[in-house]
């Protein structure tokens, strides 16, 4: 079933396909690595070389997480390719406050 969730890392099968991850090691799964602080923000985590990564943002996460209509695209971070390695998203009018997530999909 892809709901499932085999190596218990809180990612269900679809979403780790989703990501190119193994939903069979827990180790595997997008996870973001890092932020940077400051006018320039940048968000950072492994990538697959078969997947388009999105930077999103809002700044009212109390509101958000009802409907996703009020994130935003990053200007510039849509549908980036991975590389997979590390892969580098960036805001560079980080104006706090802004919450981010990253949005995975298939080419």
């Amino acid at each position: 079933m892809l709901e499932e969730d085999p190596d218990h890392d809180g990612h269900n099968t679809f979403q780790e396909w989703m990501a190119d991850t193994d939903p069979t090691n827990s180790s595997s799964a997008l996870r973001i690595w890092a932020f940077s602080k400051g006018a320039l923000m940048e968000v950072s985590f492994q990538s697959s070389s078969n997947r388009l990564y999105t930077l999103f943002y809002t700044s009212n996460l109390a509101s958000s997480g009802a409907t996703d209509s009020l994130w935003n695209i990053v200007p510039g971070q849509n549908d980036l390719p991975g590389n997979g390695g590390a892969l580098i998203l960036q805001d560079t009018n980080a104006t706090p406050p802004r919450f981010y997530r990253v949005q995975v999909r298939k080419p």
